[in-house]
């Protein structure tokens, strides 16, 4: 099971698949940042997927929902 908060209890453990929210943004860095400042906690720093072009983060809002955050390089069609 994905956890990325080890120690955390069963209930607060998110699995793959997890229901959750995903944001396709322009600035990953600035997002996530402006996430945590307004009270969500960072599970996972912005960071490279092995898709090139391709980073995400995530962070879980005060009531623990999961929200996925992504940047491309590519432009939008």
């Amino acid at each position: 099971m994905f956890n990325p908060l080890p120690g955390t209890t069963r209930s607060r453990r998110y699995a793959p698949a997890s229901p959750h929210t995903a944001w396709t943004i322009d600035d990953l860095d600035a997002a996530h940042a402006r996430a945590v400042a307004a009270g969500d906690r960072s599970l996972w720093t912005p960071r490279d997927t092995p898709e090139p072009g391709l980073r995400i983060a995530f962070v879980a809002d005060p009531d623990g929902n999961l929200v996925e955050l992504l940047s491309s390089d590519e432009e939008a069609e």
